[in-house]
């Protein structure tokens, strides 16, 4: 009873804005407190920022993470894109898969703390400003789970983070485009590059119950991929080839990164 009683405590603090999602230090002496929109330049963070960034993402992010961890985000620079050998693909990864953005990702995905979706949004949203502008007409598609996943964790992480980008950048979201048909292992449960890729090896296919027409409109725009993590690129490369056999061209997204890809 103790200790649901501690548990329920933590929850009400971090939902009141008093310690970090991140690390659960103390939030009352941040720094974003203390200082006003055009001074927060001189936090590592917000270096890549523009100055016409949305205050009420800022207001988000300052009442639910500390300065610490914002000053040691672990930022990749926009032009540090992956390549795929196989296929035309690029990918733009937020973060390289360090803390506190690992520990971020992993408490939404595996905790049920769903709260993490909008505030990896807001980081998307902030970082990524000229990506989502220059693919304004573009369609978001969350790498689907497969159903019996679903069932099991409830959501669909991915699909939470986009669908709360595209609600902050005005974008098109879709989440019926795409549908994953193989029952895969978890990727996290297979070594090996080779292994990772006979595991996703036709795992998506084009959503069949969307009528021609539909499609047909789908097929003039650009579909950017999105998913939390980028470790081998499987999973990407696998979600790519019916749209790209179905002629869309394809970017993707992912927040973070390995560090060895």
């Amino acid at each position: 009873m103790v200790t649901k009683l501690i548990k329920v405590e933590a929850i009400k603090r971090i939902l009141n804005g008093e310690i970090c999602v991140a690390c659960q230090a103390s939030t009352k002496d941040n720094f974003l407190r203390q200082v006003r929109l055009l001074r927060l330049g001189s936090i590592k963070f917000f270096d890549q920022v523009p100055i016409s960034l949305n205050e009420s993402c800022l207001n988000h992010l300052q009442s639910y993470i500390c300065r610490n961890c914002l000053q040691n985000l672990p930022i990749l620079s926009h032009n540090k894109i992956w390549q795929s050998e196989k296929m035309r693909l690029q990918v733009n990864s937020l973060f390289s898969y360090q803390r506190p953005i690992s520990n971020m990702i992993v408490q939404l995905k595996f905790y049920h703390k769903q709260y993490f979706a909008k505030l990896l949004a807001i980081f998307i949203f902030l970082l990524r400003q000229k990506f989502l502008l220059d693919n304004q007409d573009s369609i978001f598609v969350p790498i689907p789970l497969h159903q019996n996943r679903l069932k099991e964790r409830g959501y669909n992480q991915a699909e939470l983070i986009i669908k709360e980008t595209a609600k902050l950048a005005n974008l098109n979201f879709d989440n019926k485009l795409l549908l994953r048909t193989k029952i895969t292992k978890k990727q996290t449960e297979v070594k090996g590059f080779e292994e990772r890729q006979k595991n996703m090896s036709e795992a998506f296919v084009i959503n069949s119950a969307y009528h021609i027409e539909h499609l047909n409109k789908f097929k003039k725009k650009q579909v950017v991929l999105f998913d939390d993590v980028l470790t081998t690129g499987s999973t990407i490369e696998a979600a790519t080839k019916p749209l790209l056999k179905a002629g869309f061209k394809v970017k993707a997204l992912t927040i973070a990164r390995e560090d060895f890809i």
